[in-house]
């Protein structure tokens, strides 16, 4: 409750801002700063001059003169301030102020008008006929019942012809790349087809009917355009929910949410229009200035509360759509919007009112409101990047087409029927290009389609205005939105030469020698490190000096910062500089076995100062490039594991070599573990004698990583051999002599044989 109150307090704030400073902006832009008023008779002239830009203020114009005397009081200049930058201030500030009580008292004289508005509008009717009367009205209810079914009749025919293109495209959703993305914007293209020419037809059966302008026509015009602009938002949102096309919807919406969504949707957009269409009815009528701008503020503020109602009630459904299906990877961004969506959109809507508010009251001329503005520069985005998501998947369709011809063998004639066998795919068609590079398309199309709406909705402001500035300011969002897009097609590139660069052996995870990874994947993510870093500071410097500051400084800053650090920091030095030796010699790579003395460890990740080895017991080593002395790599190109076996004396040793070698050949010739070896399985014969055994030793040569998993076969392989053959291992024996036992009893003898092989094991376990 408490975070929630706080949100509030902080929208409420702006908005104050907003009315004190956005609010009164074209005032104070247009008052040059000048210096402090000598007499008391030339402070009132600023509040003469605010009264001017509020002409329908009434009282309000005596209001900002009391109030702007102790705005242009000027303090004390102190030593060492500049008299001419205080002086700005003074007046900014005192303009400022009197703007705000300007738009406050103006508010308060337009409401003054309400009780009298009803009235207004009646005589206003009734002035806009030739007679003074309201007799014309009765001619508009047949004029445009006639031009409603004129103009009904074409947009219905459309309709149904745009009904069978649908059904055509709906028979090949199978075959159509992106379906529901192509459904979605062909049906609302024809249904936008349709209304405009409703639209059309209708005006020209009016005039073709009423040649001559009058009331009765204008007002059956502004009733089409009212219902036009209704079609219009409707095909929009119904295509947006399609709760009759499961299939074909875009959101991820059950049919009942999507109707209900759907339906509350309509009724707002539909007591919306008819205001909007009602407040340029009246000014089609002339209605008094100050009545019109009730009708006006009337209008938004309820369009503004209505979509606001929407967006309460329906909080949780968008909020799910905003987060996405639960085993959809979530990002930052979605998570950040997930939580605080809400909050924005009420924050915007309050500031948009209070803005539209304020540039209605100062007669500012016409704007579109909080509400059309965002359903407009959305809908631009929208339709940019459905476009982008079609091309897209039809040149995903078009490659992967071609790579089904590429990887695909001719087929065989069937020698019994003489028949062609089917064709058969030496490879899966690859995805690759889908997973690596058409999901970084679709993502910058997704951010490219944001800015344009965003720079539509600063445009449709007049905020934005193609100027010498506002090209700059352009310029500079498409060098930052190129920088992202080099950015990103560098790690997608590198993200998929890592992949391709995995190692393709096996390695033991129990043991934690694996093959290593190549010399490019070691690098690799190194290049990456730098290209982000380069990116990042080119584009951050652009930035700066696109919002006036000078960079140069920060250069010069950096060179010395550089000779602070080449000073202070040696160890930091010599652990860059031997890193980049040792990457050079290609010492280790990322993935290797390597010990370094005090730690051993397959090379997890390497930075540009140190490197990081994981035990195969699981803790985690971070080494510096500079502590290191010593270097030894497990993993490079071949390991030798000798295998030791305990066999009873009096074995033939000839036979066992043969038995061994006979052994290699069959496990190199075995089409699951012949892979595994560089060099068959041979016996170097007896290389140790102990009292209770002969060792004879056996080798094989695998890849760095295999031997573990060739040890397993080999040393089960060897086993049932043994078995087979007879030979039997031997086990370790303890001899216990005892002098002159025939002088003992045989139960002494056995406890002082029993007593002597206990030693002897406990002396063999303590070495």
């Amino acid at each position: 409750m408490t975070a929630a109150l706080m949100r509030w307090r902080a929208a409420a704030l702006l908005l104050v801002v907003v009315l004190l400073a956005l609010g009164g902006s074209p005032t104070w832009a247009q008052t040059e700063p000048s210096a402090p008023p000598p007499s008391a008779t030339t402070n009132a002239e600023p509040a003469t001059t605010s009264s001017a830009a509020a002409p329908h203020a009434g009282s309000a114009t005596t209001a900002p003169v009391a109030a702007a005397e102790p705005a242009t009081t000027e303090p004390a200049a102190e030593p060492g301030d500049n008299p001419e930058s205080l002086e700005t201030a003074a007046a900014t500030a005192a303009s400022a102020l009197e703007t705000a009580i300007a738009v406050r008292f103006a508010i308060v004289d337009t409401l003054s008008e309400l009780p009298d508005t009803p009235d207004a509008i009646v005589d206003a009717a009734r002035g806009s006929g030739r007679s003074g009367t309201l007799q014309w009205f009765g001619w508009t209810v047949p004029l445009a019942a006639v031009a409603i079914l004129a103009s009904g009749i074409v947009c219905t025919l459309l309709r149904l012809w745009g009904n069978r293109v649908l059904g055509r495209l709906e028979a090949r959703a199978e075959t159509v790349p992106a379906f529901r993305t192509s459904y979605v914007m062909l049906r609302t293209a024809l249904r936008y087809l349709a209304d405009l020419a409703f639209l059309g037809v209708g005006i020209l059966a009016i005039i073709l009917i009423v040649p001559s302008p009058g009331p009765a026509r204008m007002t059956t015009i502004v009733v089409l355009i009212a219902l036009t602009m209704y079609l219009l938002f409707r095909d929009f949102f119904v295509s947006l929910f399609l709760p009759r096309k499961p299939a074909a919807r875009l959101l991820a919406l059950d049919d009942a949410t999507a109707r209900r969504m759907q339906r509350t949707l309509l009724l707002m957009t539909a007591v919306s229009v008819a205001l909007l269409g009602f407040s340029i009815w009246l000014n089609g009528i002339h209605l008094p200035e100050k009545n019109h701008d009730v009708v006006r503020m009337i209008s938004s503020l309820t369009s503004s509360v209505l979509l606001g109602l929407y967006f309460v009630i329906y909080r949780v459904e968008i909020g799910g759509l905003i987060r996405g299906a639960p085993d959809y990877p979530t990002n930052g961004v979605r998570k950040f919007f997930a939580a605080t969506w809400l909050f924005l959109i009420i924050t915007y809507l309050v500031i948009a009112s209070a803005l539209t508010v304020t540039n209605i009251v100062l007669s500012e001329g016409f704007r579109a409101g909080p509400v059309l503005v965002p359903i407009v520069s959305g809908l631009a985005g929208l339709t940019l990047y459905g476009i982008a998501v079609i091309v897209l998947a039809r040149r995903f369709a078009a490659h992967q087409a071609r790579l089904l011809s590429e990887t695909t063998i001719e087929p065989e004639i069937d020698e019994a029927t003489g028949e062609p066998k089917a064709p058969i795919a030496v490879v899966e068609p690859v995805t690759v290009w889908r997973m690596r590079w058409h999901g970084l398309f679709q993502n910058l199309a997704g951010i490219g389609s944001v800015v344009i709406a965003v720079v539509t909705m600063f445009v449709i402001w007049g905020r934005l205005e193609i100027t010498d500035e506002g090209s700059e300011w352009l310029g500079l969002i498409l060098f930052l939105l190129g920088a992202y897009a080099f950015y990103a097609s560098v790690r997608t590139w590198i993200d998929g030469k890592l992949e391709d660069e995995l190692p393709g052996g096996e390695g033991d995870p129990e043991e934690g020698m694996g093959p290593g990874s190549s010399r490019l994947a070691t690098l690799l993510p190194l290049l990456r490190n730098v290209v982000f870093v380069t990116v990042a500071t080119v584009s951050g410097m652009v930035l700066l000096a696109a919002l006036g500051l000078n960079v140069g400084p920060l250069f010069a800053s950096a060179g010395v910062i550089g000779l602070a650090v080449g000073f202070g920091a040696q160890t930091l030095i010599r652990d860059m500089f031997s890193g980049a030796f040792f990457l050079i010699d290609d010492a280790f790579r990322r993935g290797e076995y390597i010990d370094v003395g005090g730690a051993k460890g397959s090379v997890e990740k390497i930075s540009l100062r140190s490197f990081q080895l994981r035990h195969h017991n699981g803790p985690l080593h971070t080494i510096p490039f500079g502590a290191i002395k010593q270097l030894t790599n497990y993993s490079r190109d071949w390991v030798v594991m000798k295998l030791p076996l305990r066999i009873v004396y009096g074995t033939d040793i000839e036979r066992v070599r043969k038995l061994v070698k006979k052994l290699g050949q069959e496990l190199s010739e075995d089409p699951e573990v012949g892979p595994l070896f560089l060099a068959p399985l041979k016996s170097q014969g007896v290389v140790e004698m102990d009292d209770s055994a002969m060792i004879m030793r056996v080798k094989f040569m695998t890849e760095p990583g295999n031997q573990f998993i060739a040890r397993r076969h080999v040393l089960a392989r060897i086993s049932e051999l043994f078995d087979k053959e007879g030979i039997r291992f031997a086990h370790r024996e303890v001899t216990v002599r005892i002098a002159d036992a025939d002088r003992y009893s045989p139960e002494i003898v056995q406890e002082a044989a029993a007593a002597g092989a206990a030693r002897a094991v406990e002396g063999q376990t303590r070495l």
